[in-house]
Protein backbone atom coordinates (compact mmCIF):
# COMPACT_ATOMS: atom_id res chain seq x y z
CA UNK A 1 0.00 0.00 0.00
CA UNK A 2 1.25 3.58 -1.00
CA UNK A 3 1.52 6.10 1.86
CA UNK A 4 0.65 9.59 1.30
CA UNK A 5 3.72 11.80 1.29
CA UNK A 6 3.04 13.24 3.72
CA UNK A 7 3.38 10.31 5.68
CA UNK A 8 6.26 9.20 4.67
CA UNK A 9 8.34 12.32 6.02
CA UNK A 10 6.68 11.56 9.17
CA UNK A 11 8.20 8.27 9.26
CA UNK A 12 11.35 9.59 7.95
CA UNK A 13 12.02 12.53 10.61
CA UNK A 14 10.67 9.70 13.50
CA UNK A 15 13.33 7.47 12.69
CA UNK A 16 16.06 10.03 12.26
CA UNK A 17 15.28 11.05 16.00
CA UNK A 18 15.30 7.81 17.20
CA UNK A 19 18.54 7.21 15.74
CA UNK A 20 20.07 10.17 17.76
CA UNK A 21 18.33 9.52 21.06
CA UNK A 22 19.70 5.91 20.48
CA UNK A 23 23.68 6.31 19.71
CA UNK A 24 24.94 7.93 22.77
CA UNK A 25 23.76 4.20 24.40
CA UNK A 26 25.50 2.24 21.86
CA UNK A 27 28.89 -0.12 23.66
CA UNK A 28 31.88 1.50 23.32
CA UNK A 29 34.60 -0.03 20.90
CA UNK A 30 38.72 -0.75 20.92
CA UNK A 31 38.29 0.46 17.42
CA UNK A 32 39.36 -3.21 16.42
CA UNK A 33 37.30 -5.04 17.98
CA UNK A 34 33.20 -4.63 17.65
CA UNK A 35 30.69 -5.49 20.36
CA UNK A 36 27.75 -6.96 19.05
CA UNK A 37 26.02 -7.85 21.91
CA UNK A 38 24.39 -5.19 23.65
CA UNK A 39 25.86 -4.16 27.49
CA UNK A 40 23.06 -2.73 29.91
CA UNK A 41 24.63 -0.80 32.59
CA UNK A 42 22.53 -0.14 35.93
CA UNK A 43 22.93 2.04 38.81
CA UNK A 44 21.76 3.26 42.21
CA UNK A 45 21.52 6.67 44.36
CA UNK A 46 22.91 5.85 47.97
CA UNK A 47 20.43 6.25 51.07
CA UNK A 48 18.59 10.10 50.97
CA UNK A 49 18.64 11.10 54.22
CA UNK A 50 17.61 14.42 56.04
CA UNK A 51 18.36 15.32 59.58
CA UNK A 52 18.42 11.68 60.00
CA UNK A 53 15.59 10.70 58.57
CA UNK A 54 16.32 8.24 55.82
CA UNK A 55 14.58 6.98 52.87
CA UNK A 56 16.60 3.37 51.82
CA UNK A 57 16.63 2.28 47.70
CA UNK A 58 14.40 -0.37 48.17
CA UNK A 59 11.26 -1.86 47.07
CA UNK A 60 9.84 -1.87 50.34
CA UNK A 61 8.11 1.19 52.28
CA UNK A 62 10.57 1.75 54.83
CA UNK A 63 12.21 3.97 57.13
CA UNK A 64 14.87 4.60 59.20
CA UNK A 65 15.61 6.81 61.86
CA UNK A 66 19.14 7.89 62.95
CA UNK A 67 20.84 8.32 66.52
CA UNK A 68 21.10 12.10 65.08
CA UNK A 69 17.20 12.07 64.77
CA UNK A 70 16.71 9.75 68.35
CA UNK A 71 19.21 11.90 70.19
CA UNK A 72 17.10 15.12 69.48
CA UNK A 73 13.98 13.93 71.61
CA UNK A 74 12.95 14.62 74.87
CA UNK A 75 15.32 12.29 77.35
CA UNK A 76 14.08 8.56 78.51
CA UNK A 77 11.22 8.83 75.75
CA UNK A 78 10.15 5.35 74.14
CA UNK A 79 11.67 4.92 70.90
CA UNK A 80 7.92 4.28 69.99
CA UNK A 81 7.18 7.69 70.28
CA UNK A 82 10.08 9.24 67.93
CA UNK A 83 9.00 6.80 64.83
CA UNK A 84 5.53 8.74 65.09
CA UNK A 85 7.43 11.06 63.10
CA UNK A 86 7.19 8.94 60.07
CA UNK A 87 4.18 9.01 57.74
CA UNK A 88 1.90 6.01 58.45
CA UNK A 89 2.91 5.31 62.05
CA UNK A 90 0.68 6.51 64.99
CA UNK A 91 1.93 6.24 68.56
CA UNK A 92 -0.84 7.69 71.44
CA UNK A 93 1.58 8.21 74.63
CA UNK A 94 -0.16 7.61 77.98
CA UNK A 95 2.48 10.61 79.43
CA UNK A 96 4.86 12.76 78.34
CA UNK A 97 7.90 10.96 79.68
CA UNK A 98 7.42 7.30 77.70
CA UNK A 99 7.15 5.21 80.99
CA UNK A 100 3.27 4.71 81.59
CA UNK A 101 3.18 3.07 78.23
CA UNK A 102 0.83 3.93 74.99
CA UNK A 103 -0.93 2.93 71.91
CA UNK A 104 0.79 2.01 68.32
CA UNK A 105 -0.05 1.45 65.02
CA UNK A 106 1.45 1.45 61.63
CA UNK A 107 -1.36 2.21 58.84
CA UNK A 108 -4.63 0.97 60.97
CA UNK A 109 -2.66 -2.17 61.80
CA UNK A 110 -2.78 -2.17 66.12
CA UNK A 111 0.06 -3.48 68.05
CA UNK A 112 -0.66 -6.89 67.88
CA UNK A 113 -0.08 -6.87 64.11
CA UNK A 114 3.04 -5.01 64.40
CA UNK A 115 6.50 -6.88 64.68
CA UNK A 116 8.97 -5.22 67.39
CA UNK A 117 12.37 -6.48 67.62
CA UNK A 118 15.73 -5.00 69.66
CA UNK A 119 18.38 -6.73 68.12
CA UNK A 120 16.89 -8.91 66.19
CA UNK A 121 15.00 -10.50 69.96
CA UNK A 122 11.17 -10.34 69.80
CA UNK A 123 9.41 -8.27 72.09
CA UNK A 124 5.80 -8.83 71.50
CA UNK A 125 4.23 -10.73 74.11
CA UNK A 126 4.19 -14.88 73.75
CA UNK A 127 0.55 -14.85 74.43
CA UNK A 128 -1.29 -12.01 72.59
CA UNK A 129 1.33 -9.81 70.70
CA UNK A 130 0.98 -7.19 72.96
CA UNK A 131 3.54 -4.15 73.07
CA UNK A 132 4.98 -2.53 75.96
CA UNK A 133 5.92 0.59 74.69
CA UNK A 134 7.33 1.96 78.24
CA UNK A 135 9.95 -1.13 79.02
CA UNK A 136 11.88 -0.27 75.42
CA UNK A 137 15.99 0.36 75.74
CA UNK A 138 16.89 3.79 76.69
CA UNK A 139 17.13 5.93 73.40
CA UNK A 140 20.64 7.46 74.29
CA UNK A 141 22.09 3.54 73.41
CA UNK A 142 19.92 3.04 70.42
CA UNK A 143 22.08 3.36 67.17
CA UNK A 144 18.64 3.35 64.41
CA UNK A 145 15.76 2.05 64.39
CA UNK A 146 14.10 0.43 61.09
CA UNK A 147 10.33 0.54 60.10
CA UNK A 148 9.23 -1.72 57.40
CA UNK A 149 5.08 -0.04 56.58
CA UNK A 150 3.17 -2.89 55.83
CA UNK A 151 5.96 -5.18 55.30
CA UNK A 152 8.16 -7.86 56.59
CA UNK A 153 11.26 -9.97 55.86
CA UNK A 154 11.83 -13.41 55.02
CA UNK A 155 13.62 -13.83 58.14
CA UNK A 156 11.82 -12.09 60.76
CA UNK A 157 11.56 -13.95 63.49
CA UNK A 158 7.71 -13.05 64.52
CA UNK A 159 4.21 -14.04 63.44
CA UNK A 160 2.49 -10.92 63.77
CA UNK A 161 3.74 -8.72 61.28
CA UNK A 162 0.83 -8.37 59.27
CA UNK A 163 1.17 -4.24 59.74
CA UNK A 164 4.63 -4.21 59.73
CA UNK A 165 7.85 -4.39 61.76
CA UNK A 166 9.57 -2.47 63.92
CA UNK A 167 13.65 -3.00 64.83
CA UNK A 168 15.64 -0.89 66.72
CA UNK A 169 19.52 -1.73 67.33
CA UNK A 170 21.49 -0.92 70.07
CA UNK A 171 24.32 1.02 69.33
CA UNK A 172 28.21 -0.23 69.23
CA UNK A 173 30.94 0.29 71.45
CA UNK A 174 33.03 3.11 70.72
CA UNK A 175 36.77 2.72 70.12
CA UNK A 176 37.52 5.69 72.71
CA UNK A 177 37.02 6.07 76.66
CA UNK A 178 34.28 8.00 77.68
CA UNK A 179 31.45 8.69 79.88
CA UNK A 180 27.59 10.15 79.22
CA UNK A 181 26.05 11.52 82.42
CA UNK A 182 22.69 13.01 81.89
CA UNK A 183 19.74 14.44 84.03
CA UNK A 184 15.93 15.37 83.60
CA UNK A 185 13.69 16.88 85.67
CA UNK A 186 9.95 18.38 85.01
CA UNK A 187 6.82 18.35 86.28
CA UNK A 188 4.42 15.79 87.95
CA UNK A 189 7.71 15.62 90.28
CA UNK A 190 9.48 13.70 87.12
CA UNK A 191 13.27 13.04 87.67
CA UNK A 192 15.51 11.01 85.59
CA UNK A 193 18.97 10.07 85.25
CA UNK A 194 21.09 8.60 83.23
CA UNK A 195 24.91 7.47 82.75
CA UNK A 196 26.89 5.34 79.96
CA UNK A 197 30.22 4.40 80.16
CA UNK A 198 32.97 3.44 77.18
CA UNK A 199 35.34 1.37 77.32
CA UNK A 200 36.64 2.16 74.67
CA UNK A 201 39.61 -0.47 72.72
CA UNK A 202 40.64 -2.99 75.70
CA UNK A 203 42.91 -5.28 73.04
CA UNK A 204 44.74 -4.49 69.90
CA UNK A 205 42.27 -6.44 68.04
CA UNK A 206 39.57 -3.54 69.05
CA UNK A 207 37.73 -5.05 71.67
CA UNK A 208 35.39 -3.10 73.55
CA UNK A 209 32.38 -2.04 75.38
CA UNK A 210 30.01 -0.47 76.90
CA UNK A 211 27.72 -0.30 80.30
CA UNK A 212 24.46 1.91 81.17
CA UNK A 213 22.18 2.40 83.98
CA UNK A 214 19.37 4.85 84.32
CA UNK A 215 16.45 5.67 86.79
CA UNK A 216 12.94 7.65 85.95
CA UNK A 217 10.16 8.27 88.80
CA UNK A 218 7.10 10.70 88.43
CA UNK A 219 3.10 10.86 89.95
CA UNK A 220 0.75 10.16 88.15
CA UNK A 221 -0.46 13.35 86.34
CA UNK A 222 -4.46 12.46 86.56
CA UNK A 223 -4.88 11.49 90.50
CA UNK A 224 -3.20 12.01 93.56
CA UNK A 225 -2.18 8.25 94.04
CA UNK A 226 -0.31 6.49 90.96
CA UNK A 227 3.25 6.30 90.52
CA UNK A 228 6.04 5.83 87.75
CA UNK A 229 9.23 4.11 89.35
CA UNK A 230 11.80 2.72 86.33
CA UNK A 231 14.79 1.68 86.52
CA UNK A 232 16.75 -0.07 83.63
CA UNK A 233 20.54 -1.87 83.00
CA UNK A 234 22.38 -2.53 79.74
CA UNK A 235 25.79 -3.64 78.90
CA UNK A 236 27.71 -4.45 75.38
CA UNK A 237 30.80 -6.48 74.58
CA UNK A 238 31.78 -5.99 71.28
CA UNK A 239 34.52 -8.15 69.21
CA UNK A 240 35.13 -7.30 65.54
CA UNK A 241 36.05 -9.69 63.19
CA UNK A 242 37.22 -9.83 59.42
CA UNK A 243 35.53 -7.84 57.37
CA UNK A 244 32.12 -6.69 58.98
CA UNK A 245 31.90 -9.69 60.66
CA UNK A 246 31.81 -9.39 64.63
CA UNK A 247 30.92 -11.26 67.51
CA UNK A 248 29.10 -9.38 70.39
CA UNK A 249 27.59 -10.16 74.01
CA UNK A 250 24.38 -7.91 75.35
CA UNK A 251 22.90 -7.65 78.47
CA UNK A 252 19.61 -6.10 79.14
CA UNK A 253 17.60 -5.48 82.47
CA UNK A 254 14.37 -3.51 82.80
CA UNK A 255 12.18 -2.85 85.98
CA UNK A 256 8.78 -0.72 86.00
CA UNK A 257 6.69 -0.41 88.74
CA UNK A 258 3.65 1.53 87.45
CA UNK A 259 0.15 2.16 88.73
CA UNK A 260 -2.74 1.66 86.51
CA UNK A 261 -4.31 5.27 85.38
CA UNK A 262 -8.19 4.89 85.89
CA UNK A 263 -11.10 4.48 84.04
CA UNK A 264 -13.37 7.00 84.78
CA UNK A 265 -17.30 6.73 84.35
CA UNK A 266 -18.72 8.89 81.34
CA UNK A 267 -21.51 10.96 83.55
CA UNK A 268 -21.28 13.99 83.91
CA UNK A 269 -24.24 14.34 86.73
CA UNK A 270 -23.66 17.91 88.26
CA UNK A 271 -24.41 16.46 92.06
CA UNK A 272 -21.21 14.47 91.19
CA UNK A 273 -17.68 14.74 91.93
CA UNK A 274 -14.95 13.82 89.34
CA UNK A 275 -13.18 10.19 90.20
CA UNK A 276 -13.01 6.49 89.06
CA UNK A 277 -15.22 5.34 91.35
CA UNK A 278 -19.15 3.99 89.89
CA UNK A 279 -20.08 7.38 91.51
CA UNK A 280 -18.11 9.65 90.17
CA UNK A 281 -18.22 11.69 86.94
CA UNK A 282 -16.02 12.34 83.99
CA UNK A 283 -14.42 15.97 84.18
CA UNK A 284 -15.99 18.76 82.25
CA UNK A 285 -12.64 20.63 81.49
CA UNK A 286 -9.24 20.00 81.63
CA UNK A 287 -8.73 21.77 85.33
CA UNK A 288 -10.96 19.06 86.31
CA UNK A 289 -8.27 16.36 84.82
CA UNK A 290 -6.76 15.69 88.42
CA UNK A 291 -8.90 13.41 90.48
CA UNK A 292 -8.60 11.97 94.06
CA UNK A 293 -8.44 8.84 94.90
CA UNK A 294 -9.16 7.58 98.68
CA UNK A 295 -5.59 7.21 100.32
CA UNK A 296 -4.85 6.76 102.96
CA UNK A 297 -7.60 4.04 102.81
CA UNK A 298 -8.56 2.89 106.40
CA UNK A 299 -11.33 0.78 107.42
CA UNK A 300 -12.65 -0.31 111.03
CA UNK A 301 -10.47 -3.20 113.09
CA UNK A 302 -13.19 -6.37 112.97
CA UNK A 303 -14.32 -7.18 116.07
CA UNK A 304 -14.74 -11.28 117.09
CA UNK A 305 -18.24 -12.54 116.28
CA UNK A 306 -19.19 -9.87 114.51
CA UNK A 307 -19.46 -9.78 110.75
CA UNK A 308 -17.75 -7.10 108.97
CA UNK A 309 -19.50 -4.32 106.96
CA UNK A 310 -18.85 -4.41 103.25
CA UNK A 311 -16.34 -1.89 102.20
CA UNK A 312 -14.84 -0.34 99.38
CA UNK A 313 -11.66 0.69 100.50
CA UNK A 314 -8.63 -0.38 98.21
CA UNK A 315 -10.67 -1.54 95.12
CA UNK A 316 -9.99 1.86 92.54
CA UNK A 317 -8.53 0.57 89.75
CA UNK A 318 -5.51 2.84 90.09
CA UNK A 319 -4.20 0.98 92.91
CA UNK A 320 -3.11 -2.25 90.71
CA UNK A 321 0.09 -2.59 89.32
CA UNK A 322 1.36 -2.67 85.30
CA UNK A 323 2.80 -4.86 85.18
Amino acid sequence: MRFPPKFLAAASSIAIGVTALGSPALAQSTGSVEFEKEIVVTGTRGIQQVAGVASPDTPKARAVLTQETIQRQNPGQTILDTINLIPGVSFQNNDAYGSAGGTLSIRGFDASRISLTFDGVPLNDSGNYAIYSNQQLDPEIISEVNVNLGTTDVDSPTASAVGGTVNYRSKTPDHDLGLLVSGSVGEYNFRRGFVKVETGDLTASGTRAWFSASTAKNDNPFNNYGKVNKQQYNGKIYQPLAGDDFISIAAHYNQNRNNFFGSLPLRNDANRIVGSASGNRFPANSGERGYLVNFPCTIAPGVAGTADAASTCGTEFDRRYNP
